[in-house]
């Protein structure tokens, strides 16, 4: 009769991965927007200075209105002027916008 018995090794692996699966299993508070909506600006070289006081004006009237949602603006380092808004939403319905309500 060939009896197996597991070595500590194997019995910590199996906690690790216990509690690792029980932590994926609850939502943490940092996960609460777990939807990214992503737009590409590609700006002509004349027209940065404008683009970035748009940008400024945005900003102040996001802050102005108290606007708590996350987003980040990415600058590309090398090649055309090309800017990146990352956005944060908590449900797909945030993203369904129609033709009338895009201001572009």
């Amino acid at each position: 009769m060939i009896s197996w018995s597991p070595s500590k090794t194997f019995r910590r692996h199996c906690a690790f991965a216990l509690v690792a699966l029980s932590l994926l299993a609850v939502q943490l508070p940092a996960q609460e927007r777990n939807f990214r909506s992503t737009t590409f600006y590609k700006i002509n070289p004349g027209r940065v200075g404008d683009f970035q006081a748009a940008v400024k004006e945005y900003n102040a009237v996001l802050a102005k209105a108290s606007y708590d949602k996350p987003y980040s603006m990415w600058l590309s380092q090398s090649g055309d002027h090309e800017y990146l808004l990352v956005t944060y939403h908590a449900k797909l319905a945030e993203l369904d916008t129609t033709r009338t309500d895009d201001p572009t």
